[in-house]
C-alpha cells in the first residue's frame, strides 16, 4: 500500500484499504450508517458505492440513467464506480475530482468537515442548501464532538 494511502487509512479509522487486483474492501463499519464523506453525505447510501461494492452492473445502468436525467449530463454505467471520497486511490465518481469540499478536507486532513476549525464555511453552507440531509447529519456530529 502506498505510504500516502496508508497514512490516510489511519486518519479515517481504517475505513477502507486497498488490496491486490484493484479490489477494495470496507472494514470497521464503513458505510453501515457512518459519515463517510467530508460534507456529511453517507456513502453507504450512495448508489454508486453500493454498485461498486456489489459489482452490480444492473444497478450501474439504472443509476447512470437516473443521474443523467437528474443532472442533465450523459453519465455512462462505467462511470458509476466509487470507493468513497476519503481515499485517494480506487475508482471515484467524476465529481470527486472537482469537489472543493473533498479537496479542502484532504488538505486539512480532517475526518470530515465537523472536525474543521472553519466548520460551516461558505462552500459547506452552499452545498448543504442542495443536500440538507448531509448538513443535518454533519451538524449532529459536530455537536457531539463539541460536547467531548
Amino acid at each position: 500500500m502506498p505510504a500516502d494511502l496508508s497514512d490516510r487509512v489511519e486518519q479515517v479509522s481504517k475505513r477502507q484499504i486497498h488490496i491486490p487486483d484493484d479490489k477494495y474492501v470496507l472494514i470497521e463499519g464503513c458505510c453501515m450508517g457512518d459519515i463517510d464523506a467530508f460534507c456529511g453525505l453517507n456513502c453507504g447510501e450512495c448508489k454508486a458505492m453500493i454498485a461498486t461494492q456489489k459489482n452490480d452492473d444492473a444497478l450501474r445502468r439504472a443509476v447512470a440513467e437516473e443521474w443523467s436525467k437528474a443532472f442533465g449530463h450523459g453519465i455512462k454505467p462505467a462511470e458509476i464506480n466509487c470507493v468513497g471520497c476519503l481515499t485517494t486511490e480506487g475508482p471515484h465518481i467524476n465529481y470527486c475530482s472537482v469537489c472543493e469540499i473533498r479537496k479542502c478536507g484532504m488538505e486539512r486532513e480532517v475526518e470530515n468537515c465537523a472536525d474543521c476549525g472553519d466548520y460551516k464555511c461558505e462552500k459547506l453552507v452552499k452545498f448543504h442548501e442542495q443536500a440538507p440531509e448531509a448538513g443535518t447529519r454533519l451538524e449532529e456530529i459536530h455537536k457531539r464532538k463539541q460536547k467531548k
